[in-house]
């Protein structure tokens, strides 16, 4: 049983990791999203002025809204690995539990069967 009961907890823990993960990722789509939004403003906000100076200012931001939305995009990729990787040792996890149980109900099988031959051969 003790087998059995720490790969359980291997696969709590690695739940866990998987769901910090996942909250990883969506922050990480949220500044995607505000730098995202921030950029369309910049772009607007320049399509409408006049002033050569104001362009070249929303110039400058968006190239570096550019620049944010291209690292969080990397994370995103990051992250995205990791979690795949999670949820390979947690399947892996998971086979291990099955094989355990299967060999924890086999012994169970085995022994009621024993029992019951040595209950007839008893009588």
């Amino acid at each position: 049983m003790a087998a059995i009961d720490g790969y359980r907890n291997e696969y709590a823990r690695k739940n866990q990791e998987l769901a910090k993960l996942m909250e990883d990722k969506a922050k990480e789509q949220k500044k995607l999203s505000d730098i995202s939004i921030k950029s369309n403003r910049a772009s607007e906000e320049m399509r409408r002025s006049k002033n050569q100076s104001t362009i070249n200012s929303k110039l400058r931001d968006i190239t570096k809204y550019q620049g944010d939305s291209a690292k969080f995009l990397s994370n995103l990729a990051t992250i995205e690995s990791k979690i795949a990787k999670k949820n390979k040792e947690l399947n892996e996890t998971q086979k291990k539990i099955d094989r355990e149980v299967l060999g924890i109900e086999k012994k169970q099988k085995q022994e009621g069967e024993r029992t019951r031959r040595d209950q007839e051969q008893s009588f």
